[in-house]
This record gives structure tokens, sequence and C-alpha cells, in this order.
């Protein structure tokens, strides 16, 4: 019987006393969900590169430091500079924090205002039966 909101089981023990039964919990296993290993995607890579070469595809070797940017297209945009303007002076805005707070402030003594109690208060009753047993809890308005 696996507890609920865990990865666990119960186990039962296997004793026959009287007792309450002693439980042991074993993690239960994680299922594999269509993972594979690093071995086996090197392997499935290396098919798919030897049927492509069977078929008749070819394997075109660039030499090292070759630009996939044409002679004399824009520059890729990683070369131009991030940060071309001069850096601009900020505004102070003290005056602006400050009103902010006072609002803020102002907002959170309105909200800390008693509640307002319309005079009746809800008391809870017990119910008995007919021998004088506690059948239910009710609440009544007073």
């Amino acid at each position: 019987m696996p507890l609920l909101g865990t990865r666990r089981e119960r186990i039962w023990d296997g004793s026959l006393s009287l007792k309450k039964p002693k439980l042991r919990y074993r993690a239960a296993k994680k299922p594999v969900l269509g993972t594979k290993s690093k071995a086996a995607i090197r392997e499935e890579l290396a098919a798919e590169t030897n049927r492509f070469l069977q078929s008749g595809g070819e394997v075109h070797e660039v030499p090292a430091g070759t630009s996939a940017w044409e002679p004399g297209a824009k520059p890729p945009p990683s070369s131009q500079p991030i940060f071309s303007e001069p850096k601009q002076p900020r505004t102070p805005v003290p005056d602006v924090v400050a009103a902010l707070e006072a609002r803020r402030e102002a907002m959170k003594s309105k909200n800390r205002s008693a509640p307002k109690t319309t005079g009746k208060t809800s008391k809870q009753k017990l119910i008995y039966d007919d021998f004088g047993e506690p059948l239910r809890k009710v609440w009544t308005d007073e």
C-alpha cells in the first residue's frame, strides 16, 4: 500500500503478533521515461553519420578561423560595442521616493484600523441526546 505524496512503499515485516505490525519503508524505484545514456546517443549519431556517408553524402572540412559572414557584408552583432553612447548623468528623485513612501505609510495606517464589530458574537454550543451524551457542536449567534 503506497503512501500518498511520497515515492516510498510500506512493507509489512510478516510477524503475526497481536501488536500493531511494524512497518519498514523502502524507496520505490522511479520509472525511467525514455532516457538514453551518452554512449547510446554517441552510437546513434555514429550510425546516422555512416548512413549519410553510405548514401553518397559528403563531409566538407572547413579550415579553423573561417567566418560564416560574407566579405563586405555587415559585421556580426557581437563585434560591435555594446555601450557606444557616453554615460548619461542620473536624475536625482529623492522627493518622488519620499512622496511614494508617505503614500505607502498612509495606506498602511488606514488598513490597521480596528475591525468593525456588529455587536453579534458567535458561540459554540453542544447538543446532547436524550441520555446526556454529546451529539454535535453548533455555532449560535448571540
